[in-house]
């Protein structure tokens, strides 16, 4: 299989690394259960600290508060070099950045 022409190999690399590219693992809907937990938007995002889980590692990024249940927590965060992520975690693990 050749090389593009015009791009070298550059293009399937970046698709490769887009595929492997960890992501992070929420709630699954069971877990939220948002029928009997219902969810609250924020007005404006909340700047907070969260852990995250992903199958390689857990972190504990700066991230953005967008929605919260009274169990649970909607966070948005950016990994470096990769896309912006959505993800529900625990309130429990949730913390404000002015707090910290």
């Amino acid at each position: 299989m050749g090389e593009n022409k015009r791009y070298g190999g550059a293009i399937g690399r970046e698709i490769e690394e887009a595929v492997v590219r960890p992501k992070p693992t929420g709630l699954s809907d069971a877990e939220l259960d948002l029928a009997h937990h219902p969810m609250t938007e924020a007005d404006t995002p909340i700047a907070v600290r969260a852990y995250v889980r992903f199958h390689e590692a857990v972190i504990r990024p700066d991230c953005e508060a967008i929605g919260w249940t009274d169990r649970a927590v909607k966070i948005r965060l950016t990994i470096r070099n990769g896309p912006v992520s959505e993800v529900w975690v625990w309130a429990s693990a949730v913390e404000r950045r002015d707090h910290l």
